[in-house]
C-alpha cells in the first residue's frame, strides 16, 4: 500500500511537469508562428526592398563595408516593428521576447530613426540572458555611433567592449564588429588603426559580400598608407562569388591605376586596353579610355593622350559621366601644362575642370581644379598685360619714322582683319525677304511724296539727324575730322594734366603726324596709351616690372613651381632696375635659392640687396636670415613700398599662423595702409581666414553633413520617382489597361515630389560667416576690376543666406543693450572704412561736457592755454570702445595732446559702428575745437 501511494504521487508530479513543459512550448509556438514569424518575414521583405536599391559605389572616398540605410522598404519595418511589439504585449513569457527587441531595433534601425533604436540595443544589453543577442546588440550599437557621426565615442565604447572578459564572442559576430570599429577609425583618417581592424576582421569572415567590401577598404587604406603593393593585393582579394559587378570592375580599375602609379606602364596599358575591350564593361567604355588616356600621358606619349581625352570627351560610344568629363579636362589642362608649356590652355581646361566637377566628393582627394584655374588665369591676365605693355614700350621707343610705318601697318593690318568679319556678318545676316504687291505699292508711293531719302518728310529727316548724332555725335563735315577729334582730345588731357605738358619738340612734330593718318574709330586703335615721352616709359615700365613679380608670385607661392617664378624675379631684377619693385624680387630670387640649398648663390643676391637698398626693409630680412651682420639706419621708403614689404612678409608667414591671427594681421595692415594696391588682396586672404574659422565650428560641420546627406537622399528619391514615372509612361502603352489603372498611372505622370527645405541646414551662420560675408561684399563692390571680385562674388553665390532664412521685417532701430547682448563672445568684428559705415561715429557726450567733465578746460587754463585745435584718427571696436587715438598734429609742448589722447582712451566712447546692419570697427577723423 505504501508503495502504491509512492508510485502515484510520483505519476502525478511526472504528468505535471509535462504538463508545464507542453504548456510553455505551446507559449512559444504560438508566439513564433502566429506573431513572430510574421514580424521576421517582414523585415526580411523590407530588406530586399532595401538591397535592390542601386549600391553607387564611390571609390574616391573610403566605401562604407555596412550600407548607410536608404529609403526603401519603409512599410515593411513599420509592419516588423508592429509584430515585434505585439510580442511584447501578449506574450512576454515566450522565448521570443529578445529576438523581438533586437527586430524592433534593427527595423528602427533601417528606417533611420537611430535613436529609437539605439534604445532597444540599449534595453537588449540591460534584460537579456543570451550571449549571442546581446553581442549583435554591441554591434548594432556600434553603426548607430557611425551613422550619427559619433566617431570617438563609437571607438571608446567597442575597443573597451572587445578588451573586457564578459563574453565567450561569438567568433562571427566578433569579426564583423571588428570591421564597424575599422569603419569608426576610417572616418577619423586613423588609417593605422583601420588597417589593423580590416585584417582582424576580414580573415574568416563568412559573408561574401562585406568580405569584399572589406578588402576594397583596405585597398583605399592601403593607398592612403602609401603601400601600393599591398592595396594591390587587397583589390586581388576580392570573392568572386560577389554578387555585384561593380565593386569588381572598382577593383581591377583601381589595381591599374596602381600599376601606372608604381611605373608599371606597359602592364596598366596592355590591361586597360584589355578591360575595355570585355563587353561587361561597356558602360564604363568611356571611363576606361580616359585611364587608356592617362597611361599614355604618363608614358610621355602626349600627342596620343590628348587624340584619347578629345575622343572621350566628343566621340566615344558611351557617353562620359560629369566626373570623367572633370578628369578628362583636367588631363588635357596637365598636358598643356607639363608638355606643351601653354598655361594659357592650361587655365581654360582648369576652368572647365572645375566647372563639370560639380560633386566633389566623386573626384579624387587630391582635386584641386578651381584652385588651379585660379591661379593660371591670373597667370593668363598677367601675361596678357605684359605683353600688351611690352608692345606699347617698344612702340613707344621706336625712332618718328620707324613709328609711323608701325602704326599704318597695324592700321591696314586691322582695317583687312575688320572687312573680313563684317563680310562674315552679311553673310551670316542674308534673308530672304517677300515683299507683297501690296506693300511695294506703298512703298513707292512713300518714296514718290517724301522724295529721295524721306528728304521732303521734315519728321523722317528730323529721326535720321538723331540716329547719326547717336552713332557718330556731332562731328564735323570736314576731311581729318576724326584726328581733329583726336588732337583736340590730347590737348585737353594735356591741360587737365592727364598727360606730361613738358612732350619734347619732336614728339609734339611726331603728334601732328600721325594725326594726319586716317584711322577709322572702329578699329579702336589709341595712340594715347602708347608712351612717347620718357616719364610715360618709365612709368609703364614700373608697371611691367609689378607685374612680373605679381606672375613671379602666382607661381612661386600658388603653384609651387619656384623654378618658374625664378624666370620672372629675374626679369625684374636684371631689366629693370629703376623698378621700385625690384628689391623684393631680388629678395625672391635669393629665397629660392636657399628653398634649392644654393646658399653660395642666395648670399650673392644678398650681399646685392644689400649694397643697392642698405637701409631698406628687404635688405635687413634678408641679412637675419643668412646670419650676415648689418648696422642699418631706418629705411627711407615710400609708403607704396613699405606697404609692398609688409604684405609680402605677411603672405610669407601665413603657414605659421591661426586663422585668428591671420583675421587680425590682414585687419592691421588695412588700417595701416588703406591705399595700398594690396587692399583687394589683403580683403580677400580677411574673408578666408574668416571661413576657416566658421568651418572649424561643430555647428558648421553638423549642419554641413546633414544637408549633404539630405541632399544624397533628395537625389535618390528623385531617381526613383523618375524610373516610377518612366515605368509608368510604358505601362500606358498598353491599351487593355483598365480605367483605374489607367487612372494611377496617369496621376503617377502628372505628380511631382516636393522638395526637401534644405534651407533649414544651411551651415554657412554665425558671426565668422557673416564677417566672411561683409569682406567678399566689400571686394565686390569697391574692386569691381580687380581679380578678386569675380572671386567674391563666386563665394558669395555659395554662403549667401537664403531669402527664407532674411527676417521678413527689420525694425528701423534696435534696442543698443539687446544687439550688445546678442554679439558672441568671441565675435571678430570686420574693419571697414569710415565712410561706408552705415551712421557716421557720434561722440557719446558733447565735446563741452566730455571736457568739462574730465577737468580738461582747468588744465588748459593753467598752462595758460586760451585757444588750440585737436585732430585725431580714432579707432573704435564694435563697441564703440576706443582702442587707438593717433594725434594728426605736433604735440604741444606742455602735453596737451597727449592728456587729451589719454583721456579720449580711458573715459571717451562712440556709438556703436555697423557696416550694411552688421557690427564693425573703424578709424575716423575727429577734432576738438576749444576757445576759453
Amino acid at each position: 500500500m505504501h508503495k502504491r501511494f509512492i508510485g502515484f504521487i510520483a505519476i502525478v508530479i511526472l504528468f505535471s511537469g509535462c504538463s508545464l513543459g507542453l504548456q510553455q512550448r505551446w507559449t512559444d509556438f504560438n508566439a513564433y508562428y502566429n506573431t513572430f514569424y510574421n514580424a521576421r518575414q517582414s523585415y526580411e521583405a523590407g530588406m530586399r526592398s532595401m538591397n535592390n536599391q542601386r549600391f553607387d559605389i564611390n571609390a574616391e572616398r573610403p566605401i562604407r563595408i555596412h550600407r548607410t540605410p536608404v529609403r526603401a522598404g519603409q512599410a515593411d519595418f513599420e509592419r516588423a516593428i508592429e509584430k515585434s511589439a505585439d510580442i511584447l504585449r501578449e506574450h512576454r513569457d515566450s522565448r521570443w521576447v529578445d529576438d523581438a527587441l533586437e527586430l524592433i531595433g534593427k527595423s528602427y534601425f533601417q528606417l533611420g530613426q537611430y535613436f529609437s533604436a539605439e534604445q532597444k540595443f540599449n534595453e537588449i544589453l540591460q534584460t537579456s540572458l543570451n550571449d549571442d543577442i546581446r553581442q549583435r546588440a554591441i554591434y548594432w550599437r556600434g553603426r548607430v555611433y557611425l551613422e550619427t557621426s559619433r566617431y570617438t565615442e563609437g571607438i571608446s565604447y567597442l575597443t573597451a567592449i572587445i578588451n573586457a572578459d564578459e563574453f565567450e564572442w561569438n567568433r562571427q559576430i566578433l569579426l564583423e564588429t571588428h570591421l564597424v570599429l575599422a569603419q569608426l577609425h576610417v572616418q577619423l583618417e586613423q588609417w593605422e588603426d583601420a588597417a589593423e581592424n580590416l585584417q582582424f576582421g576580414v580573415n574568416g569572415f563568412r559573408n561574401d559580400v562585406l568580405r569584399s567590401r572589406a578588402s576594397f577598404l583596405k585597398g583605399q587604406i592601403f593607398e592612403r598608407l602609401n603601400m601600393q603593393d599591398q592595396a594591390i593585393a587587397a583589390y586581388n582579394q576580392l570573392s568572386r562569388r560577389y554578387p555585384e559587378y561593380q565593386l569588381l570592375f572598382l577593383a581591377e580599375l583601381r589595381q591599374n591605376q596602381l600599376l601606372r602609379e608604381i611605373g608599371d606602364l606597359d602592364r596598366a596599358h596592355r590591361n586597360f586596353i584589355a578591360m575595355s575591350r570585355d563587353d561587361k564593361n561597356f558602360d564604363n567604355l568611356s571611363l576606361l579610355e580616359f585611364e587608356i588616356g592617362r597611361t599614355l600621358q604618363a608614358k610621355g606619349e602626349a600627342d596620343q593622350a590628348y587624340l584619347i581625352f578629345t575622343n572621350v570627351l566628343y566621340n566615344s560610344l558611351q557617353a562620359p559621366s560629369r566626373e570623367t568629363i572633370a578628369k578628362t579636362h583636367y588631363a588635357k589642362a596637365e598636358l598643356y601644362r607639363f608638355a606643351y608649356g601653354d598655361f594659357k590652355m592650361a587655365a581654360l581646361f582648369y576652368d572647365s575642370s572645375s566647372r563639370s566637377a560639380t560633386d566633389l566628393t566623386r573626384m579624387p582627394e587630391q582635386f584641386d581644379a578651381a584652385n588651379l584655374a585660379s591661379s593660371f588665369g591670373q597667370y593668363a591676365q598677367l601675361s596678357s598685360q605684359i605683353a600688351r605693355k611690352d608692345s606699347l614700350l617698344y612702340l613707344g621707343q621706336l625712332p618718328l619714322d620707324e613709328f609711323e610705318a608701325r602704326i599704318l601697318a597695324i592700321r591696314d593690318e586691322r582695317m583687312r582683319e575688320f572687312e573680313r568679319l563684317q563680310r562674315q556678318e552679311q553673310l551670316r545676316g542674308t534673308t530672304v525677304i517677300n515683299i507683297t504687291e501690296q506693300q511695294g505699292q506703298q512703298s513707292q508711293e512713300q518714296t514718290r511724296d517724301n522724295g529721295f531719302l524721306s528728304h521732303r518728310n521734315p519728321q523722317l529727316v528730323a529721326q535720321a539727324s538723331e540716329s547719326f548724332a547717336a552713332l557718330w555725335g556731332s562731328r564735323p563735315l570736314v576731311d581729318n575730322w576724326r584726328r581733329q577729334e583726336a588732337v583736340r582730345a590730347a590737348i585737353i588731357a594735356m591741360e587737365s594734366g592727364e598727360l606730361d605738358d613738358d612732350l619734347p619738340p619732336e614728339e609734339l612734330a611726331l603728334t601732328g603726324e600721325i594725326i594726319n593718318v586716317d584711322i577709322p574709330a572702329e578699329l579702336e586703335i589709341n595712340l594715347l596709351e602708347i608712351p612717347r615721352a620718357e616719364a610715360d616709359r618709365d612709368r609703364m615700365r614700373n608697371d611691367i616690372a609689378r607685374l612680373e613679380y605679381e606672375l613671379g608670385n602666382v607661381f612661386y607661392l600658388n603653384l609651387n613651381m619656384p623654378d618658374s617664378a625664378l624666370i620672372h624675379y629675374l626679369r625684374v631684377a636684371e631689366d629693370f632696375p629703376d623698378a621700385e619693385i625690384r628689391p623684393q624680387a631680388m629678395y625672391s630670387i635669393a629665397d629660392i635659392y636657399l628653398l634649392n640649398d644654393n646658399r653660395e648663390t642666395a648670399s650673392e643676391w644678398a650681399q646685392a640687396i644689400i649694397e643697392e637698398f642698405p637701409q631698406s626693409k628687404v635688405a635687413e630680412r634678408i641679412a637675419s636670415r643668412l646670419g650676415i651682420e648689418l648696422t642699418l639706419t631706418a629705411a627711407v621708403l615710400t609708403e607704396d613700398e613699405v606697404a609692398e614689404q609688409e604684405f609680402v612678409s605677411l603672405l610669407q608667414s601665413l603657414p605659421t599662423l591661426e586663422a585668428e591671427s591671420r583675421v587680425t594681421e590682414f585687419q592691421a595692415f588695412t588700417h595701416r595702409h588703406p591705399n595700398s594696391a594690396r587692399i583687394a588682396d589683403a580683403m580677400f586672404n580677411k574673408a578666408l581666414a574668416f571661413a576657416e574659422i566658421g568651418r572649424s565650428q561643430s555647428s558648421f560641420t553638423q549642419l554641413f553633413e546633414e544637408r549633404e546627406k539630405l541632399r544624397k537622399e533628395w537625389q535618390l528619391e528623385q531617381e526613383s520617382f523618375r524610373m516610377l514615372q518612366d515605368s509608368a509612361r510604358y505601362a500606358l502603352q498598353d491599351t487593355t489597361l483598365s480605367s483605374e489603372k489607367l487612372s494611377y498611372f496617369e496621376a503617377v505622370i502628372d505628380s511631382s515630389l516636393t522638395q526637401p527645405d534644405f534651407d533649414k541646414l544651411f551651415p554657412f551662420v554665425g558671426s565668422p560667416w557673416d564677417s566672411t560675408r561683409a569682406a567678399l561684399s566689400y571686394i565686390s563692390d569697391q574692386f569691381a576690376g580687380s581679380r578678386f571680385a569675380e572671386r567674391s562674388r563666386a563665394m558669395l553665390d555659395v554662403i549667401q543666406i537664403p531669402a527664407s532664412l532674411l527676417p521678413q521685417d527689420e525694425p528701423e532701430a534696435e534696442n543698443e543693450e539687446v544687439a550688445e547682448q546678442d554679439i558672441p563672445d568671441d565675435f571678430i568684428a570686420e574693419f571697414v572704412e569710415c565712410n561706408v559705415l552705415d551712421e557716421p561715429l557720434r561722440f557719446v557726450k558733447t565735446n563741452d561736457d566730455f571736457l568739462s567733465d574730465n577737468d580738461f578746460y582747468a588744465l588748459m587754463r593753467e598752462q595758460g592755454v586760451l585757444s588750440a585745435d585737436f585732430e585725431f584718427d580714432i579707432t573704435v571696436d564694435h563697441t564703440g570702445t576706443i582702442i587707438r587715438v593717433v594725434s594728426l598734429i605736433e604735440e604741444d609742448p606742455v602735453g596737451l595732446t597727449a592728456t587729451l589722447r589719454e583721456l579720449l582712451l580711458s573715459e571717451g566712447s562712440f556709438s556703436r559702428p555697423t557696416s550694411r546692419g552688421a557690427p564693425v570697427q573703424s578709424t575716423c577723423y575727429y577734432s576738438f575745437s576749444v576757445d576759453l
